[in-house]
Formats: C-alpha cells, sequence, structure tokens
C-alpha cells in the first residue's frame, strides 16, 4: 500500500489537538512495515499552505517504519487558514507521484476540522480518481463541521469515517486508531509481514 496522510494544521486545530491528532495517527503508522515490497507513507500538514519543508514522500524512508515515525515526529505545528484544496491538488501533482509504486494501492486519508476557504470539488475527485480517498472529520473546539463539504470530498458516505464527528479531537484514540488498522489493511489483516489480526 502507498499511504498519504493529509493532516490540517490550521489555527482553528490548537497545538493540544494538534498533538492528540499526530498521536493518533503515529499510533496505526507504527503497526505497518515499511519496505519496498510492502508499506509506503507520505506524509503533509497544510493550512492556508502546504508544508513542503517537513513533508515525508513516499521513498523518503523505503525500508524503515523507524525513520518514517522520527520524521513524522518532526512535524510541527502553525499557521492559519484552511485551503483544502490546495492540498489535495498538492497531493495528486506530488504525492501519489514521486515514489508511487504502481503496484500498490494508493489510499490517502484527509484529517480536518474544518471548512475549506477554497474550491474542493476538483481537487476530491483527482484524488477518487487516483486513490481509495478516506475523510475523517473532527468537529473543531469551536464551531462545527461543515458535513455536506465532508462528503462532497469523500463522494460516497462510506468513505468519511465519521468516529470523531461528535467527539472531536478526544475521539482520536486508541480503539479509533485499531478501527483504522482494520480498515486500511482488511480484517482480518492479510499482509504476513503485519504483527496484528
Amino acid at each position: 500500500m502507498d499511504f498519504v496522510v493529509v493532516l490540517d494544521s490550521s489555527s482553528s486545530v490548537r497545538a493540544e489537538n494538534w498533538m492528540k491528532m499526530k498521536k493518533f495517527v503515529r499510533s496505526f503508522l507504527s503497526e505497518f512495515v515499511v519496505r519496498p515490497d510492502s508499506s509506503q507513507f507520505a506524509v503533509i500538514r497544510y493550512n492556508r499552505e502546504v508544508d513542503t519543508d517537513t513533508q515525508i514522500l513516499l521513498n523518503s524512508f523505503p525500508d524503515s517504519t523507524q525513520a518514517v515515525l522520527e520524521k513524522f515526529d518532526e512535524i510541527p505545528y502553525d499557521g492559519s487558514g484552511t485551503r483544502t484544496g490546495n492540498a489535495l491538488n498538492y497531493v495528486a501533482n506530488t504525492l501519489l507521484r514521486i515514489g508511487n509504486r504502481p503496484i500498490a494501492n494508493d489510499v490517502v486519508l484527509l484529517i480536518t476540522d474544518g471548512a475549506s476557504q477554497d474550491d474542493i470539488v476538483a481537487p476530491s475527485k483527482r484524488i477518487r480518481d487516483q486513490a481509495l480517498f478516506y475523510v475523517l472529520p473532527v468537529k473543531p473546539p469551536q464551531g462545527n463541521l461543515n458535513m455536506t463539504e465532508i462528503e462532497v470530498m469523500a463522494g460516497e458516505d462510506q468513505y468519511v469515517l465519521r468516529d470523531a464527528v461528535e467527539g472531536g479531537f478526544d475521539a482520536l484514540d486508541v480503539n479509533f486508531s485499531r478501527k483504522m488498522l482494520a480498515l486500511l489493511c482488511g480484517n482480518p489483516c492479510r499482509n504476513p509481514l503485519h504483527d496484528h489480526e
């Protein structure tokens, strides 16, 4: 699997919730074996711009889960604005191309707490045309989610992960992490390189 994680780091998220989001993502990434014949990961964070300085490309660390996690730990929180469409275009143009393996399944996970300030319709379709696209909406500390926009991005209801719609960032816990693993891997997991079911 070639797996791309897209993290919203806009000001509405706040630093403490950013850490919850990162802990959640790290907990399921750590369960995968990163190897050329297994899983590869790419990660970006965005706000009004995409943070290319701390991005992880699919081929950045082709044979080390630990190296991916160490680089992931360095991704900071800051910024304002929520240009999700811009981030998705970057994923389509860059992250799903550099290091992408033709024989691997492509999966994109977007975690966001807010409405986008730019167009998401065309960029979302580009992602869906290239990969399985899951959207994980997280209720922001203040305000509400734009679920219509979330559903437009995902394309189909089965690709909207609703576990944090009501619970917010506190819902990004160990149980949800296990659920993510089962979803991404298949349940039971069919990859003999993984040490979970």
